[in-house]
C-alpha cells in the first residue's frame, strides 16, 4: 500500500467515512473507526506493483478475472469493518461490490501489498488478520522493496493458512488458485537493491 500517515484524531462511523471518502480528492483507509490518509508510494514501490499486476494479468488473458490497482477499495467485514486499498487485488468469476456507487470489492481472490517502512506493522499485523477473514481470499502476498523476498499466506482450508517465504531473485511462486506463477526476477525488474 502507499505510505500511510498518522490517523485523523476524530472517530468516524462507517457511514461518516464513506461520505467523507466520496467527497475527498485523496484516498483514506478506514479501520476501527479511524481514518488514515494514504500518500504516494516511492518509485520502486510503484514499479514493483505495476510489474506484479502486469505479470499476473498477462497470464489471465481471456479469462474471467480482473486485476486492480491500488485505486480499488476492498471492504473487509470481520470483527469490525475496514476499508483498504491493496497495492494489487484480483478477483476471478463474479465480482461482488458493497455499493453500486462507491464500488468497494467484497470478494477478492488474491490481495498483494508492497511493504513500505511506514506500513510494515499494518501490513503484517492488522491486514493479515483482516484479509484472512475474507471467505473468498485464496492468497495474501507481502512483497519487500528492500530485497528479493515475497511472503505468501495461502488458504489450505476454511481457517487453515500456509505460510511460505520466497527469498532470492531466482524464486518462482505458484498461485494454483488462479493457475499462474510469479517470477521474482520479473517482479523486481528494474529495481536496484542497496547492496548491489
Amino acid at each position: 500500500m502507499h505510505a500511510e500517515s498518522q490517523p485523523y484524531d476524530e472517530y468516524m462511523t462507517e457511514l461518516e467515512y464513506l461520505a467523507f471518502e466520496t467527497e475527498s480528492e485523496f484516498k483514506h483507509e478506514y479501520a476501527n473507526g479511524r481514518i488514515y490518509a494514504l500518500a504516494g508510494g516511492t518509485e520502486d514501490h510503484n514499479a514493483i506493483s505495476v510489474n506484479t499486476s502486469t505479470i499476473i494479468k498477462s497470464q489471465l488473458f481471456g479469462q474471467d478475472c480482473k486485476v486492480y490497482s491500488s485505486d480499488q477499495a476492498v471492504k473487509v467485514s470481520s470483527k469490525s469493518v475496514s476499508y483498504r486499498y491493496p497495492d494489487v487485488s484480483l478477483v476471478c468469476g463474479d465480482r461482488d461490490f458493497a455499493d453500486d456507487k462507491t464500488r468497494q470489492l467484497l470478494n477478492p481472490t488474491i490481495l498483494i501489498e508492497v511493504l513500505s517502512p511506514t506500513t510494515t506493522v499494518t501490513d503484517y499485523r492488522e491486514k493479515i488478520a483482516e484479509y484472512t477473514s475474507i471467505p473468498s481470499l485464496q492468497a495474501y502476498l507481502i512483497i519487500s522493496q528492500d530485497e528479493a523476498r515475497i511472503e505468501m499466506l495461502s488458504r489450505q482450508g476454511k481457517n487453515d493458512w500456509r505460510y511460505q517465504n520466497f527469498t532470492g531473485i531466482d524464486k518462482v511462486i505458484e498461485l494454483p488458485s488462479i493457475n499462474c506463477t510469479l517470477d521474482l526476477e520479473r517482479v523486481y525488474d528494474g529495481i536496484a537493491f542497496d547492496d548491489e
